[in-house]
């Protein structure tokens, strides 16, 4: 298992929602936990590892939290500009206008359902993966001057998947 990175298809689509029973997700889970480690990550999606699947890595008081098929209820008004880099962008790093305080929902590794409260860095590293799940990348929420500032890092990151795809393809 790796992380795919920009350019890659599955990161532009949107995941379908996981049915139960959830335990059938659990060596997935922890897979994605050793990838999310072994990249030093604080977050990762199930499609970056090349899943459609409505699976996330979040964080709870900085505790990796893995959650099936989140869903966000409520988001205070509270918004904050603060970087962020993501695992299948590797390299760059943007300031991203995120909620504060968000509520979610979803169901936790053993299949409970769970409803939990983040702010700041673990509410924006929610946001982030759930917008994976949507096909959303963090550069779908900058203008479009400071994407053309890195036109030529996104070029190089998707010729670079692209190889590996082609690799993988042989």
């Amino acid at each position: 298992m790796r992380v795919i990175r920009y350019g890659n298809p599955i990161l532009r689509k949107e995941a379908r929602e996981v049915s139960p029973p959830y335990d059938g997700k659990k060596e997935f889970i922890k897979s994605m936990l050793d990838v999310m480690g072994d990249y030093n990550g604080i977050g990762l999606a199930a499609p970056q590892v090349g899943v459609s699947e409505r699976i996330i890595i979040g964080s709870v008081e900085r505790q990796p939290y893995p959650l099936i098929n989140p869903k966000i209820l409520y988001v205070d008004s509270e918004k904050e500009y603060d970087e962020e880099g993501c695992l299948s962008l590797p390299g760059i790093y943007l300031e991203i206008l995120r909620y504060k305080h968000i509520v979610l929902e979803g169901f936790d590794i053993d299949g409970n359902p769970v409803r939990i409260q983040v702010s700041d860095l673990d509410a924006r590293v929610f946001q982030h993966e759930i917008d994976h799940l949507d096909g959303i990348l963090m550069i779908d929420r900058i203008s479009v001057k400071d994407r053309e500032a890195i036109r030529n890092t996104l070029k190089k990151i998707e010729d670079e998947e692209l190889n590996e795809m082609k690799k993988e393809i042989v």
